[in-house]
């Protein structure tokens, strides 16, 4: 059994070594972003066991992504490999001063095709508590769907769900997150 399962993607992150415009910067560092994945990081680090779900791309970038993750003690071994696709990516530009500009690649990746029959569900069961964000629904109808039968299956078993909306708004507009953020929060044991 393990103390938290989580689930999401988690994208290739590049960060500019240098500030100015993307044009202009010769050099980026690699690392990875996700939500999810950066909760189940935390909660191992801080001495917890934690599980991270996700369908990652059938390449070096996904095998980066289970690398990362699972090198930092988070329990990876029920991911989902796509037959094809891609990881997303986040490349961040630093124009000097202020917040950073985001340009993310996602649309279409292997995490977003994720289908509900593929979830490996038992996991949720086996859970002591069951952490998710309001990204993972908002990147495709299908992972709206598994997000539901994730849910579901938890309140079923009893396991407490921890939802934090984390709104993303390049992803979905206000008035489609908000029917979802609210079904979904209605649910949740930790808000």
């Amino acid at each position: 059994m393990i103390d938290v399962l989580t689930y999401g993607e988690t994208m290739v992150v590049f960060n500019p070594q240098t500030t100015g415009p993307f044009r202009h910067v010769p050099t980026f560092s690699r690392s990875i972003g996700g939500a999810e994945s950066n909760v189940a990081i935390g909660l191992v680090r801080l001495g917890r066991s934690a599980g991270w779900v996700s369908k990652v791309s059938p390449d070096a970038m996904g095998d980066y992504v289970l690398s990362v993750i699972r090198g930092e003690g988070v329990d990876v071994g029920r991911c989902i490999r796509a037959r094809a696709g891609f990881t997303g990516l986040l490349v961040k530009e630093r124009p000097g001063t202020g917040d950073p500009n985001v340009y993310f690649y996602r649309k279409g990746s292997a995490a977003s095709t994720t289908l509900p029959h593929e979830f490996p569900i038992e996991l949720v069961r086996s859970s002591r508590y069951l952490h998710a964000t309001g990204i993972f629904p908002a990147l495709s109808p299908n992972c709206l769907e598994t997000t539901r039968l994730v849910f579901r299956t938890a309140r079923e078993e009893g396991v407490p769900i921890a939802f934090d909306p984390n709104m993303r708004r390049k992803l979905w507009s206000e008035e489609e997150a908000r029917p979802v953020m609210l079904e979904l929060a209605a649910q949740a044991s930790i808000l």
